[in-house]
């Protein structure tokens, strides 16, 4: 190759078992906004799109399951949304649906058959396709009360 000089032997082809696997990924935005600078935007979205509230997930957790979701109004009142789950995200939506990226990086640690970390910056997409979850699926276990 014609960066590579020499290789560092990770990925060897031919070897049985040996195959490339990500340990880090670091994602960073250019000129990356604030927290408050990517709300005000969001808001302003919404403003120019005519909605009435749009939705803010914070943290993630399963496939595709918002840990913690909210609705926020264009004054800027959160409330908290239970149930819902994002449908037919797409990761070409990365490429040109992202508005505005954060500074500040958030980490996501992977573990799998090879454990994997990823850091990555709030994103403020154009669309975010979401749905209600399967309730089948979420209801708890009924157990009795402790004595």
């Amino acid at each position: 190759m014609r960066d590579f000089p020499q290789s560092n032997g990770t990925g060897a082809p031919g070897l049985p078992g040996r195959r490339a696997a990500l340990g880090v990924l670091k994602v960073t935005a250019k000129d990356g906004l604030s927290d408050e600078e990517l709300n005000h935007k969001l808001l302003d979205l919404a403003r120019d799109r005519g909605l009435k509230s749009v939705y803010y997930v914070t943290t993630l957790g399963g496939k595709r399951e918002p840990r913690l979701l909210y609705r926020l109004t264009l004054d800027g009142k959160r409330e908290l949304v239970r149930g819902a789950v994002l449908d037919d995200l797409d990761p070409r939506a990365l490429r040109s649906g992202v508005v505005a990226a954060g500074s500040q990086l958030w980490v996501a640690s992977f573990f799998s058959e090879v454990p994997f970390t990823v850091l990555a910056p709030a994103l403020l997409m154009r669309t975010s396709p979401s749905g209600r979850a399967n309730e089948k699926k979420r209801q708890a276990a009924l157990l009795s009360p402790p004595e």
